[in-house]
C-alpha cells in the first residue's frame, strides 16, 4: 500500500514540465517545479497588484482631497439636494399660478397687446369684450362668495424692517388700504409718469385684465410680491429680471375697476396682502 504524502512532502515534491512539438514530439522546453515555488510565485504577484491598488486609491485622494467612499457620500448628498430644490420649485411655480389667477381673474390678453397707443382710454376695443365679461364675472362671484378671507399678517413689520422698499411713483393718495375692501394703495401722478419697481426681482406677471387693465407684478426675496394695476403700457415682460427703481411701466387709467388716471399698488407677503404705507415712503 502506498504511503500518503505529508503536507510538507507535497509541497517540496520536484516535478519536471515538458513542452514537445506537436508535429514532431521532440522536446522544445522543460521546466523543473514544485507547489512551494508556485505559491510562492502567485503570491508575490498578488502582493504586487494589491500594493499598486493601495498606492493608486492613495494617490487620487490627495489630488482630489476625498476619498471614494466619501466621493460617492457627496454624490448621494447632492442627489438629495436637488430632489429637495426640485419639490421647492414645483411649489413655488403653484404658489405663484395660483396668486397669479387670483389677482388677473387668470385673463390675459393675446401676445403684443401691451404695444398699444399710450393715448388711448380703452385698449380692450378690439377683444371680444362679451366673452370676457362672461368669465370674468363667474369668476368673481365664485372668488367673492368662497368662505376664505384673507389673513393679513401681524407681526409683518418686525419681519421686513431691515428692507428699503422704493416708492413706485411719485404722487398723491387718493385710497388707502383697507384688508377687506381695498388691499393695496391708489396713486394719482401725471400722465405718463413712469411706474417704478419697489425692490429687486423677477417680473411673473405683465398682462391684461379686465378689472385691472394692464398688470404687473414681481416676484421679490423674502417671500415678497409686488403689484402695479391700471397702466396705460408695460415696459416689462414676463421672466424679465428688474432692479430697485428701474421703470417697469407707464401709468395710466384701463381697466374696468378705475375712476382715473392712477396707479394702484400692493405688496404682498407670504401669501398675504400688507399695507404698502407700513414699508413705503410715498
Amino acid at each position: 500500500m502506498k504511503a500518503q504524502k505529508t503536507l510538507s512532502e507535497w509541497f517540496t515534491h520536484r516535478y519536471l514540465l515538458i513542452i514537445r512539438d506537436e508535429e514532431t514530439y521532440q522536446e522544445v522546453k522543460s521546466s523543473r517545479f514544485n507547489y512551494a515555488k508556485v505559491t510562492v510565485i502567485f503570491t508575490a504577484i498578488f502582493g504586487v497588484l494589491f500594493a499598486l491598488t493601495l498606492l493608486t486609491t492613495s494617490l487620487i485622494t490627495k489630488l482630489t482631497g476625498v476619498s471614494g467612499i466619501s466621493s460617492q457620500n457627496d454624490m448621494l448628498l447632492m442627489a438629495v439636494k436637488v430632489d429637495s430644490l426640485e419639490q421647492e420649485l414645483s411649489v413655488n411655480e403653484n404658489y405663484n399660478s395660483n396668486l397669479k389667477k387670483i389677482l388677473t381673474n387668470d385673463i390675459q390678453v393675446e401676445q403684443g397687446a401691451e404695444d398699444i397707443d399710450t393715448t388711448s382710454s380703452n385698449p380692450s376695443a378690439n377683444q371680444n369684450l362679451e366673452q370676457i365679461d362672461v368669465v370674468d364675472s363667474e369668476f368673481r362671484k365664485e372668488f367673492e362668495d368662497s368662505d376664505s378671507d384673507l389673513k393679513i399678517v401681524d407681526n409683518v413689520q418686525e419681519e421686513l424692517q431691515h428692507i428699503v422698499f422704493f416708492s413706485p411713483v411719485v404722487g398723491v393718495k387718493n385710497k388707502v388700504f383697507d384688508a377687506k375692501n381695498h388691499i393695496g394703495i391708489d396713486l394719482a401722478a401725471r400722465k405718463n409718469e413712469a411706474i417704478k419697481a419697489t425692490l429687486d426681482g423677477t417680473v411673473i406677471i405683465a398682462s391684461w385684465t379686465q378689472d385691472s387693465g394692464y398688470v404687473i407684478g414681481i416676484q421679490h426675496k423674502n417671500q415678497l410680491l409686488s403689484f402695479y394695476k391700471h397702466n396705460s403700457v408695460l415696459l416689462k415682460e414676463v421672466g424679465d429680471y428688474v432692479k430697485t427703481g428701474e421703470p417697469i411701466a407707464i401709468i395710466g387709467n384701463s381697466g374696468e375697476y378705475t375712476d382715473g388716471q392712477h396707479l394702484h399698488f400692493e405688496l404682498w407677503y407670504n401669501g398675504n396682502p400688507i399695507n404698502p404705507e407700513t414699508f413705503v415712503q410715498f
